[in-house]
């Protein structure tokens, strides 16, 4: 799928699923990154040492994944990169983190991304990393958000400020419209928003390049969807939201032709806001594996972790065992993956080694669809 653009968290396991793509995929391949945002580790231990700020971690993830990109991504010829996830009082080196991220991803190929509603250093720190030569790129994103493009006329003039203090320092505009989590049977209200912001937006002097439209069947917690012990199959809402909006242009090829699908691939958009201590984390994570098909995710879970610690191997099983849901072990080696585990064949997978291979096979189905 050439329209194709998944957003993704920066962290090593994604990371890790890109570099192990095939490398037919990897071409022109353009993924977007949200920076990741980390909570202070809580422990009740007497000798734990004392939680790191989220200033501290934030440091210590810039130059740890600034490295891990530099090693296994050199491949990639563009990114966007926010810190959507971030929030506005997080610096580094006393300065915001935007201006951060800038310095150290800008060279890579890395496509800044605005949106309404930031703080005001985030376009300055844009700006300024354009003046500074920091970003080689000539392509910048417009992220709206929900309450952003439900209607063109009510962010209209703060849009329209945005768009012309940036429309003469880049070459591409992007607006990504970021439907984050969908629920079930909320397609139509956001088809017909977007649709009609599109068409609104469209009518001004500005060049928009590509529309991206990005959201997410999956919350923040699984039980939302599914309870221990069970499979299910849901609907991909955001593909039924891209492919509507693609109909509702059918008589518009040059609207339809920048128009993008992206998705989140089978990780949460949202952060969980329930805070653990370390020692209960076994008690409540659970064995899962979300399985993209057709325009629907296969989702089969277990119970906790800490009960068993073969389950993942288990579910893999179960997957591997659907042969008119699973692509085989030679379709990625995310599938290979599953089908190692579902033989017993290396270490039992576990709730932070399984996320790499899914995101893999889910990036290349995509990506070959």
């Amino acid at each position: 799928m050439d329209n194709y653009i998944p957003f993704l968290k920066l962290k090593g396991s994604e990371i890790s699923a890109i570099r192990d793509l095939d490398e037919s995929l990897k071409g022109d391949f353009i993924p977007f990154f949200d920076f990741p945002r980390k909570k202070p580790k809580k422990s009740r231990k007497e000798d734990a040492p004392t939680p790191k700020t989220k200033s501290e971690l934030f440091s210590n993830d810039l130059s740890k994944l600034r490295r891990k990109f530099e090693i296994n991504l050199k491949f990639l010829k563009r990114f966007y990169l926010d810190n959507f996830d971030l929030e506005d009082f997080i610096q580094h080196n006393g300065q915001y983190s935007y201006v951060s991220i800038l310095e150290s991803f800008g060279k890579f190929g890395m496509i800044p991304v605005v949106g309404l509603d930031r703080s005001e250093e985030h376009l300055k720190s844009v700006l300024n990393a354009v003046n500074d030569n920091l970003i080689e790129d000539t392509r910048i994103a417009i992220r709206l958000c929900k309450e952003d493009f439900e209607s063109y006329s009510l962010c209209k003039d703060e849009l329209i400020i945005l768009l012309n203090n940036i429309y003469l320092e880049f070459e591409e505009i992007d607006v990504i419209f970021d439907c984050r989590i969908c629920k079930e049977g909320e397609n139509a209200k956001y088809t017909s928003q977007i649709s009609d912001f599109i068409i609104e937006l469209s009518k001004e002097i500005y060049f928009i390049k590509r529309f991206i439209i990005s959201g997410s069947s999956i919350p923040p917690s699984i039980r939302e969807l599914i309870t221990t012990y069970s499979e299910k199959n849901i609907k991909r809402e955001e593909v039924l939201i891209y492919r509507d909006i693609y109909n509702n242009f059918i008589e518009h090829k040059a609207t339809q032709d920048k128009l993008f699908l992206s998705d989140y691939g089978c990780v949460s958009p949202e952060y969980s806001d329930v805070e653990l201590f370390e020692e209960d984390m076994d008690n409540v994570t659970t064995a899962k594996i979300i399985y993209p098909y057709k325009d629907f995710l296969y989702l089969v879970r277990g119970g906790r972790m800490k009960t068993d610690r073969n389950q993942i191997n288990s579910l893999a099983g179960v997957v591997v065992g659907k042969p008119l849901i699973y692509r085989g072990k030679n379709y990625s080696l995310g599938d290979k993956y599953l089908s190692d585990k579902s033989s017993n064949i290396g270490k039992p997978a576990t709730a932070s080694t399984i996320v790499s291979p899914l995101i893999n096979l889910h990036l290349t189905y995509m990506l070959k669809k």
